[in-house]
């Protein structure tokens, strides 16, 4: 696991030194390993701070120590093609370790079942039907929100964040509307439900 720091205050870049950036490595590819997701723990990538002012570096911010790793995984093929990864973490100081707050996991095939859950969504004939979908790879529920103007939905990994998804749809289902049993127009008016 090879990260390139691409860090913006001199707070971070101080912190940043060889052995933080060793270890920082080793806690993302044995994240990585530990992932059956991928098939490789060979990445590169890059980490950041959204944090990147000094007004969060006083001796009380809690958020100076949170950053990001976004990283590109080989496949076992060793083509070009590249899963991703990304990571949010927080950095301990007393103890120089890392802890992962929540990570986004997107490989070919995670996609592909992701896309074929969006079809079965589109294409369900109730909502009871939505409610039995699984995340494709730890099966624990999906956690789904339809926009109330019906125009859209989101739906992700309900337990480990394993993928989201947002959805921009030109004619919902009509069980769509019974399940959220308003139905907010475009204008802002509601159209309650016969």
């Amino acid at each position: 696991m090879a990260l390139i720091p691409d860090l913006t205050t001199q707070f971070h870049r101080d912190l940043a030194a060889p052995e933080w950036l060793a270890s920082l490595a080793s806690h993302i590819g044995r994240t990585l390993a530990s992932h059956r997701e991928y098939q490789t723990s060979d990445a590169t990538g890059i980490v950041f701070s959204g944090y990147n002012e000094d007004r969060y570096m006083g001796p009380n911010s809690v958020c100076k120590f949170f950053f990001v790793v976004d990283a590109l995984v080989v496949r076992r093929n060793r083509t070009l093609d590249r899963d991703r990864y990304q990571a949010w973490l927080r950095y301990e100081p007393r103890t120089g370790t890392f802890r992962t707050r929540s990570e986004l996991i997107e490989t070919r095939e995670l996609l592909e079942a992701v896309a074929y859950l969006e079809a079965q969504i589109k294409a369900a004939p109730s909502k009871q039907h939505v409610d039995r979908l699984a995340c494709p790879w730890c099966a624990s529920e999906i956690s789904i929100q339809f926009s109330p103007s019906g125009d859209s939905f989101e739906f992700r990994c309900g337990r480990h964040g394993h993928f989201f998804r947002s959805v921009a749809v030109s004619e919902p289902p009509s069980w769509w509307r019974e399940a959220l049993g308003v139905w907010r127009r475009l204008d802002g008016a509601d159209d309650a439900t016969a």
